[in-house]
């Protein structure tokens, strides 16, 4: 069982690499369609109010 816990996670890295950098290439344009105002560079209110959009209610 550890080892399953230790493969996820390792797994979960390496997926979050490129959906990190995919965000950061377009997070004017994911932030324009959700609506925000974006600025260049994005500033870290663009990046908190993409992030409170999208989480999902807990």
């Amino acid at each position: 069982m550890v080892a399953g816990v230790v493969r996820a996670r390792s797994s979960a890295e390496v997926l979050a690499s490129p959906i990190e950098t995919a965000v950061d290439l377009h997070v004017n344009d994911l932030a324009d369609r959700l609506g925000i105002p974006s600025d260049t560079p994005p500033t870290p209110e663009t990046g908190r109010a993409i992030t409170s959009r999208l989480r999902f209610a807990t």
